[in-house]
């Protein structure tokens, strides 16, 4: 994964891209959720799942994603969490 992606920034962005396209796809009873873990842990995104369940926790509100209100919180949990 490393070598892929050059700073901590790009990091951080790309885990909350796929948590929230694997939560996207979870709220739609959709099957393809398992492939996309593994798929994301297999390419180094160790954390994935973690970082799933706190924006499902923490980050989001009648399946909406609350950016504003908790983005920097998820941004330091991620940042805490790699």
């Amino acid at each position: 994964m490393k070598h892929f992606y050059t700073n901590t920034e790009t990091i951080i962005n790309e885990y909350i891209i796929r948590a929230i396209t694997i939560r996207l796809f979870e709220i739609s009873n959709i099957n393809f959720v398992e492939y996309l873990v593994k798929d994301s842990i297999n390419k180094g995104f160790k954390e994935i799942e973690s970082t799933k369940e706190y924006i499902s926790k923490y980050c989001e509100v009648n399946n909406k994603f609350l950016k504003n209100e908790k983005y920097n919180d998820l941004i330091n949990y991620i940042y805490n969490m790699i």
